[in-house]
């Protein structure tokens, strides 16, 4: 996984939106994922030995939040 500011938008009308690239292959190909109920750029990705994904939530003008994914980052 790789987190990425979506610049849509910006800088009149940014979305704010929270986006994951994800590969399988090592790197050949990559899937696009928006995460809509989440705002704001996910940093520090990191999973546990149950294969439980986090990452922390950095919102515009409020404060960060963790966030989990127990389904390989199709919800949080």
């Amino acid at each position: 996984f790789v987190s990425v500011h979506d610049v849509t938008g910006c800088p009149n009308n940014c979305e704010d939106r929270c986006v994951l690239l994800k590969t399988t292959d090592d790197g050949a190909s990559w899937e696009n994922i928006t995460v809509p109920n989440l705002k704001g750029i996910m940093y520090h990705l990191q999973s546990d030995a149950s294969g439980r994904l986090y990452g922390f939530v950095n919102r515009t003008g409020t404060n960060g939040v963790v966030v989990y994914s127990d389904d390989d980052a199709t919800t949080w």
